[in-house]
């Protein structure tokens, strides 16, 4: 797992074949989904270049999957 600002998790969104997120079904139990790429990158472009989005830290996990495609896990 690493942490990347905005600019280069944009990019990594873009390369990514496959992007994950988890949701927590309970205190104990996390579930893994699939997250749809254009929609995150619609809502990442939305954000505002500012003081806060420089400082931005998004933490993902980058891998292959068994089939050979470019996942991204959001945690």
């Amino acid at each position: 797992m690493k942490a990347y600002n905005l600019k280069k998790f944009k990019k990594l969104v873009e390369d990514a074949d496959m992007v994950y997120g988890t949701v927590s079904l309970n205190a104990a139990v996390r579930v893994p989904v699939r997250v749809r790429k254009k929609t995150l990158l619609k809502y990442l472009s939305e954000i505002t270049p500012g003081t806060w989005s420089n400082e931005l830290v998004i933490y993902a996990e980058t891998g292959t999957s068994p089939k050979g495609h470019k996942t991204l896990k959001l945690v």
